[in-house]
């Protein structure tokens, strides 16, 4: 090659090195932002905790106690595409943050329920299980998982039902039910460990106590204060003072924020949690041994959560779809009292909600289903009793059964059911429903049975344990657990696109069937607004009379003590909430959280 010719291609030459160097210029560029990204997100976790941590006592103090004449008491939010509802506040917005980073429903309510197993532990956790069910918008197909505690294998029809301590505690399922919501249906667009590390870093740097937290722990601080185990009294009782944890106040729980980490951080938290060789499931297994658990390794390792493609689906009025699970006693009741309902007022439009022959066949209908259905035991029970629903003539049977004593106040109680059984016990619960964008919904209820379940932490995991084996004489040996517990989602089958999800939170299974068939047929039929009809006083038909709550119309108390029912009146069931989201007419949602709750919340979305 002459001189010329190597003179004329050295532009060309430094070309292509210049053109190498942008390139690379660039990549680097790109792994700084990304690096820089994931810097902040860690910081924006922190400024929002900061900023919660601030926020949270002054306001709170101010709306504690809602007028009894107010109108409106309920929390309620309108959002234009998602929505999310739980029992906290910090919780709903750490769901949100998930949507807005492109996750779907299922990404956010495993998120949330990592949240509220932390931040509400009286009632849900890690160390419970839970039932969700799941309507997918693309094919408008709902299902349902089950990953309530099943029952341990040492345990037989002889044993004893104990209410708390290590031998109440069955197995939990939270975990493998997260897991498999996770790997079935979540977006893939959110990491594991970024579902779970917010909730961490809740508990390391601290969280504020909320009003209900408040209550619950000096409800059963009192009770249970003087336990020699700190474990346990530090559940109720602040270790820096002794006293029960006010509102406003920080909490910590580093154990539970390691365990969580851990979990976070493993290709597979389902061995680490529950198989043979795995880390925590040794921790969990030694635990339980060393303190009388009925619990074995077998069991442990044995656990699955349970997918239902084909679960409970009801029509109502033609075009909507009532879906739950087959696992919930709660919505089979629900279903039987919305259907008699349904057939006593086909035109809405003619009957109001203050009218006293409306009042008095929802308590007959009630008193009906309570006395003679009692406790439904199996899955098999569920089935046959929602197939005699849609038979012709089975309904307006019931109704002439409680029309022949439409004079008479109280239907005899069966003898079985006059013991104390799971429709007297409050329930340890936590709701949490979601709508993402793209329509998909979750409506999911937590529980570990009573709250604050078998009084039993893990010292090294900071698990509080269930006590679902104080149900033992409730359910079938070698299968899983019922629950009243009612997850349910309401969609339009033409349409594709979801009515209503609604669930609550603590209470007794009564009142959680008698509150949910309440606001069900209210909004769904009266066409009340959801927080009209979340807000409106109930009335509650137990086995041992009729409560309602202050603000109940006079009139209605009145003629129906003239009718031979006789009334307790009470303040309201603090310790019972719902929270929902309806879609209006126009596209946009409505989510409300229960002013019951007592815990000064809201809903969350966009």
């Amino acid at each position: 090659m002459d001189a010329f010719t190597r003179k004329k291609g050295l532009p060309w030459v430094l070309a292509s090195q210049m053109f190498l160097i942008f390139i690379l210029v660039f990549v680097i560029a790109f792994l700084l932002y990304k690096l820089y990204l994931f810097d902040e997100y860690n910081k924006e976790d922190s400024l929002n905790l900061q900023h919660i941590n601030c926020i949270q006592p002054p306001t709170l103090e101010l709306n504690s106690k809602v007028p009894e004449n107010a109108s409106q008491k309920s929390f309620s939010g309108h959002f234009k595409k998602a929505a999310v509802v739980s029992d906290n506040v910090i919780c709903s917005e750490i769901g949100r943050n998930v949507l807005l980073r492109g996750g779907n429903a299922v990404d956010a309510a495993i998120s949330v329920s990592f949240c509220i197993g932390a931040l509400n532990y009286p009632s849900a956790g890690l160390g419970g299980g839970f039932l969700m069910t799941f309507f997918r918008r693309f094919d408008g197909k709902c299902l349902t998982i089950d990953a309530l505690g099943i029952i341990p294998s040492p345990a037989n029809n002889d044993t004893n039902p104990i209410e708390n301590g290590y031998k109440s505690v069955s197995v939990p399922g939270e975990l493998h039910g997260l897991w498999t919501a996770y790997k079935r249906f979540g977006s893939g667009r959110i990491t594991w460990n970024n579902l779970i590390m917010p909730t961490v870093h809740l508990l390391n740097e601290g969280f504020p106590v909320s009003q209900a937290l408040e209550k619950l722990s000096k409800i059963y601080g009192d009770k249970f204060g003087n336990e020699t185990n700190k474990d346990i009294r530090n559940l109720f009782l602040n270790p820096s003072n002794g006293d029960y944890f006010r509102e406003g106040q920080i909490i910590r729980n580093p154990q539970l924020a390691e365990t969580l980490k851990k979990l976070a951080l493993t290709n597979d938290p389902i061995n680490l949690f529950y198989g043979n060789n795995g880390a925590i499931a040794k921790q969990i297994v030694e635990e339980f041994t060393q303190n009388g658990a009925l619990i074995t390794r077998k069991d442990l390792h044995s656990y699955r959560s349970v997918i239902d493609e084909q679960p409970f689906l009801n029509s109502y009025d033609h075009r909507l779809v009532f879906c739950g699970s087959k696992s919930s006693s709660g919505y089979v009741k629900i279903q039987m009292l919305l259907s008699i309902l349904q057939k006593l007022y086909p035109n809405s439009e003619n009957i109001t909600s203050t009218n006293i022959e409306y009042w008095h066949k929802v308590i007959m209908a009630q008193n009906f289903i309570n006395t003679e259905l009692g406790e439904l035991n199996s899955e098999d029970q569920l089935k046959i009793l929602l197939q005699n629903i849609t038979q012709n003539g089975f309904i307006e049977n019931i109704i002439q059964k409680f029309r022949n004593n439409s004079s008479t106040s109280e239907m005899p109680v069966k003898e079985e059911f006059l013991s104390l059984n799971e429709g007297d016990l409050e329930l340890g619960s936590s709701q949490i429903n979601i709508v993402d964008s793209d329509g998909n919904t979750i409506s999911v209820t937590h529980s570990i049975n009573f709250p604050f379940g078998s009084l039993r932490r893990s010292p090294i995991l900071g698990i509080l344990w269930n006590n679902n084996l104080l149900n033992l004489n409730n359910s079938s040996i070698n299968n899983r657990q019922l629950s009243p517990t009612s997850p349910i989602i309401v969609y339009d089958r033409e349409s594709r696109k979801i009515k209503l999800a609604i669930g609550a939170s603590g209470g007794t299974s009564l009142q959680t069937f008698s509150s949910l068939s309440h606001v069900l047929f209210q909004v769904l039929s009266f066409n009340k607004t959801l927080r009209e009809a979340v807000d409106m006083p109930r009335l509650y038909k137990n086995r041992l009379g009729i409560e309602y709550e202050s603000g109940f119309p006079k009139t209605l108390v009145e003629n129906l003590n003239k009718k031979g029912f006789k009334l307790n009146k009470i303040d309201y069931s603090s310790s019972l909430s719902l929270n929902g989201i309806l879609r209006e007419g126009d596209g946009t949602l409505s989510a409300v959280n229960d002013y019951r709750v007592e815990a000064n919340n809201y809903p969350s979305g966009y």
